[in-house]
């Protein structure tokens, strides 16, 4: 007796060891990039630049709008 092996479904062991297999390297994959991003969330923050002035002031332009849009 020969029995043919094409058109039969996984097993249930040998499918969940397949997914298994492949999500464990998505889940790891995942894991890293939420861990580095909690670190550069948690990070102190830089020492402030040379460039910026820091003086808190606040300036405002008025733009006129063209004649076309004045009438």
């Amino acid at each position: 007796m020969e029995t043919k092996m094409e058109n039969q479904p996984l097993k249930p062991h040998k499918l969940n060891r397949t997914v298994r297999v492949l999500l464990l390297p998505v889940m790891a994959i995942l894991w890293l990039i939420g861990w580095s991003l909690y670190w550069l969330g948690r990070r102190k923050p830089m020492a402030k630049s040379a460039n910026n002035k820091g003086n808190g002031d606040v300036i405002f332009t008025v733009l006129m709008p063209e004649q076309k849009y004045a009438e």
